[in-house]
């Protein structure tokens, strides 16, 4: 059941690369954050025309990994919702709801599972960590992230180790545009250029492909995985887009009651 609006508090941050960092929330007054891997959270703040706006982030915290739940943000030019949580600080508070969202892992057991994520788009492959590797147990689970620069491969160790420690788990990461100092030896190109080494393992009946991150990859890889013959629903998405600001408050419709004026609290000096 999605939780009402709550204030949650920075206890964390770390930057994952030169525009990603992870944040680490606390829900206030409460104990711990239920959630199922692979759903998002969402903040609500004011634009600059006083307009209660929000933005949805999936949670990138394995249950249990942190008292509250954790977001892997980028930060996007000119971005409201980016560029508000990359300013907040340990101790700052933000309006949040949730959890949302059905994008997660099915209780199944086909063949093979291919998750193709770009960017921040693994973050809910990161929450759903210790299931894919009960699943790895009974399926061959398929881990592909594409980035443009090197240095944009999150939680790359961790991936490398659950290939290397998990026989069932295949970890499979490609840069489209490495720059020198990425000293990347591994692949160059897009996602869909793993899709010859996984010919043999997307069979329609006994194959299921998650796919996370921004709409032009997720409209091509679903093209891919149709035309090798599965159905959609086999193929489950999460696009990653910001949606349009509402219009100003005396131009749209009366707002529903529980949606009052976000308030950040900033951490007293």
């Amino acid at each position: 059941m999605a939780r009402t609006y709550f204030q949650s508090v920075v206890v964390q941050t770390r930057d994952l690369c030169s525009n990603v960092k992870h944040i680490t929330f606390a829900p206030e007054g409460e104990e711990g954050f239920d959630y199922i891997p692979g759903q998002f959270v969402m903040i609500h703040f004011q634009n600059e025309e006083g307009v209660e706006i929000n933005r949805s982030y999936s949670i990138s915290a394995v249950p249990g990994e942190v008292g509250g739940f954790s977001l892997c943000v980028k930060r996007v030019d000119f971005g409201k919702g980016s560029t508000l949580l990359h300013g907040l600080r340990v101790g700052d508070e933000i309006k949040t709801s949730g959890p949302f969202g059905r994008f997660t892992l099915r209780d199944e057991s086909p063949d093979d599972i291919i998750l193709v994520a770009t960017g921040t788009g693994i973050a809910p492959f990161r929450s759903m960590r210790d299931q894919i590797i009960k699943a790895s147990a009974h399926s061959r689970v398929w881990m592909l992230m594409g980035v443009r620069h090197g240095d944009e491969l999150l939680y790359h160790d961790e991936w490398q180790d659950l290939d290397a420690f998990c026989p069932n788990i295949h970890y499979r990461a490609i840069v489209s545009q490495p720059r020198p100092e990425d000293n990347w030896g591994g692949p160059v190109g897009y996602v869909t250029a793993f899709m010859d080494e996984l010919a043999d393992h997307i069979v329609p009946g006994r194959t299921t492909a998650y796919l996370c991150g921004v709409p032009p990859m997720i409209d091509a890889m679903r093209d891919v995985f149709v035309e090798r013959g599965l159905n959609r629903r086999e193929i489950r998405t999460e696009k990653f887009a910001s949606p349009p600001d509402p219009k100003k408050a005396d131009e749209a419709a009366p707002a529903a009651v529980e949606f009052k004026p976000a308030i950040i609290k900033k951490k007293k000096p």
